[in-house]
């Protein structure tokens, strides 16, 4: 049986941008993952690009199947220790889903509110449980609720009228 070679492939700032995304929301499909960090590239090019990553050892998919038979990306841990951060720095390193459906749900709300420039801030279950906030008392008394993710909403000043 031939060993399977992982591929070389030059990182570039997007992949850095991907592995972040991916970080935060533990898994993402690939039209969630196009319109976080691939907007204007086709379906395709996304495509070969994840497979790039895939088989230089940079993420991993899932075979979801569900109503959507989709594929689901995540990180590796060697992606995850070359551009997140180390075992110390990462507490309680979380690269894959325990339950998909929440998951890619959480990334769908992100993307909505994100979308119609409501979200100033989005910090994510594994940045909220790493070294990011050790200083901030404010964030320090929210992760002791343990939420799935923090969001911080614009100002904004709507007007209603009836």
């Amino acid at each position: 049986m031939k060993k399977r070679r992982r591929r070389y492939v030059v990182i570039t700032e997007r992949d850095r941008e991907l592995f972040r995304f991916l970080f935060k929301v533990k898994v993402a499909t690939n039209a969630q993952i196009k319109a976080e960090i691939f907007e204007e590239a086709s379906k395709q090019a996304v495509h070969r690009r994840l497979d790039k990553l895939i088989k230089a050892g940079y993420i991993e998919a899932i075979h979801q199947r569900d109503k959507y038979n989709q594929l689901i990306y995540s990180l590796t841990k060697k992606a995850t220790l070359e551009f997140i951060g180390t075992k110390f720095e990462l507490k309680r390193l979380q690269r894959k889903s325990d339950c998909l459906s929440h998951d890619l749900t959480l990334t769908n709300i992100k993307s909505h509110f994100k979308r119609f420039n409501l979200l100033e801030r989005y910090i994510c279950e594994n940045e909220l449980v790493s070294h990011f906030f050790e200083n901030d008392d404010e964030i320090s008394e929210i992760k002791k609720l343990r939420p799935d993710a923090l969001l911080t909403f614009k100002n904004l000043r709507l007007k209603i009228s009836t």
